[in-house]
């Protein structure tokens, strides 16, 4: 999730409307939310398996959850490789 850093601008202009910077940082706020949150839950960002292959190279956090949408699958990172998650 992308969430925007606190502004320091103004929020508001002397007309008493949203500053562009301010707007646009709003903006991107709901986009995420509306993205990573549903009526039923947080979504799991989701990536190829050929994708999450080329993050497992990258230094990761560990607890960090992704779905694989090529394997249907839950995975969770141990700070050192992707685990599946098994539901049962």
């Amino acid at each position: 999730m992308n969430i925007p850093n606190y502004l320091t601008d103004k929020l508001v202009d002397e007309n008493g409307e949203l500053t562009t910077p301010w707007a646009r940082s709003i903006s991107q706020l709901l986009v995420e939310l509306e993205t990573n949150l549903s009526n039923e839950g947080y979504v799991l960002p989701q990536q190829p398996t050929t994708n999450i292959n080329l993050i497992n190279e990258q230094p990761k956090t560990e607890g960090t959850m992704i779905w694989d949408s090529t394997t249907k699958q839950m995975k969770v990172n141990d700070g050192t490789n992707w685990k599946v998650v098994t539901l049962t």
